[in-house]
């Protein structure tokens, strides 16, 4: 479920971006991994347990930029947000990401419509 939703993000950011890019900017992020959250309650054992290990109690503090604390998770965003953008691009850790590393589903744009169709429905 948590990968169909961040599919559903980049979806939505480009058809956001598409239709109504005029007048808004529109990209998705993946902000890298946040300890310290309650995230990992829906990923099973076994990613429960490398998250504890990458947390502060195990090896968090060694390993890098890639893992950040909740009060740094936002920093992606926040980088994003005051620099230049491609618009309705996919980013990671401030980085726009290759479209050939992401999921085929993401160039989709009947995906996109029909998503953004639901979206629709569901708030009115």
């Amino acid at each position: 479920r948590y990968g169909q939703s961040k599919l559903c993000n980049v979806l939505f950011a480009k058809e956001l971006q598409k239709r109504h890019g005029d007048v808004v900017t529109c990209v998705s992020v993946h902000p890298g991994v946040i300890l310290g959250t309650e995230l990992k309650r829906h990923m099973g054992f076994v990613i429960g347990v490398k998250s504890f290990w990458k947390s502060k109690r195990g090896i968090g503090p060694f390993i890098g930029s890639t893992y950040r604390t909740t009060d740094k998770g936002a920093a992606p965003e926040v980088a994003l947000a005051l620099g230049h953008v491609v618009p309705g691009a996919y980013y990671s850790d401030s980085s726009q990401v290759a479209t050939r590393w992401v999921h085929e589903k993401v160039h989709d744009e009947d995906h996109a419509r029909h998503l953004w169709e639901l979206s629709v429905d569901i708030i009115n």
